[in-house]
């Protein structure tokens, strides 16, 4: 898989491709690697919240 953009014709496409990936990646496998902390984490997350939260209240629709 090159990350290029695709669709599939039906889900069991789909799921051939995913089979497909994973059985190549599982053949080398690389542990992930956090680079930050769970707190870098999760203020992260909380200016998102606080971002989409901003968001909502100036929705012409609300």
């Amino acid at each position: 898989m090159d990350g290029t953009p695709r669709t599939w014709e039906s889900v069991k496409d789909l799921q051939d491709s995913i089979r497909h990936y994973l059985k190549i990646y599982n053949e080398d496998p690389k542990p992930f690697v956090w680079h930050k902390d769970a707190d870098n984490i999760l203020q992260s997350v909380g200016r998102a919240a606080d971002a989409l939260v901003g968001q909502e209240s100036n929705n012409a629709y609300s």
